[in-house]
Formats: structure tokens, sequence, C-alpha cells
């Protein structure tokens, strides 16, 4: 390659340059803002650079899930509420649809059958998904 001068040593240039333009990469695509500054961060960001405050829900425990679930039964679906809303709605009617029928004694089974399901519901989802719950 050869170098070109144009008359002036500040405006050296190769050959091969010439035919391409420069390109510009942004560093990041911004699709959210900040809820409390307004800055543009990085969909993955928990907490804003700019202003440092967090821009995504904690990360949830799935120890805290499965003994939500064991004692409290389809009130553990409201720990995870952004993603299991209609767990929590069903689990909801059927146990108030238990609570009437335990007159009949059939609700006893359906209010055991919901606790049963809250309890595997929490138990079998994997850990990650319960530590990245706020960033998904």
């Amino acid at each position: 390659m050869s170098i070109r001068q144009d008359g002036d040593d500040n405006n050296q240039r190769k050959d091969s340059e010439s035919f391409y333009p420069p390109v510009s990469t942004p560093a990041f695509v911004a699709t959210r803002f900040c809820p409390a500054c307004g800055a543009s961060i990085v969909p993955q960001a928990v907490v804003c650079p700019r202003c440092g405050s967090a821009v995504s829900d904690p990360p949830k425990d799935k120890t805290i899930a499965v003994l939500l679930a064991v004692f409290l039964s389809f009130w553990t679906w409201l720990y995870t509420y952004d993603r299991d809303k209609k767990k929590f709605w069903v689990g909801f009617i059927l146990s108030i649809l238990g609570s009437v029928l335990v007159l009949v004694y059939i609700g006893i089974f359906l209010i055991f059958g919901v606790w049963i399901w809250a309890i595997i519901d929490a138990a079998t989802k994997p850990r990650d998904w319960y530590r990245y719950f706020g960033l998904r």
C-alpha cells in the first residue's frame, strides 16, 4: 500500500481507506429508560448508571417461594405475581370454592389439591428462574 500525500503532513491516509466510509456503531441500543431520572439504559441493567436507582425487581429466592407454598398455599404466587397471575387467580377461586364445599366434605380435597399444586410448582422451578426474575 502506498501513502498518498495531499501536500500537508496531517492529511496522510492510505489509498484503501478512501473507498470505505467510516462506520459508526452505537455502544448499545437503549430500549429501556430509568424510571427515576429518565436516562437511557441497557435492557439488562439492574441499577441505573446515572442516578443509581434500581430499575428492575430484586431477584427472588426459591427457598422463600417453597416456604410460602408450604405454609400459605396459593399465596406463594403473589411472591412472583408478575409471571404467575393466572395461577394465583385459579388457586384463589379454587380455594374459595373449596371453602364453600367444605360443608359437603368435597372442598377439603380441593383445598388440599391447590396446596400440593403450589408446593410442586414452587419446588420444581429452577433456581435461576427466581434469581433472574426481575430481569425478564
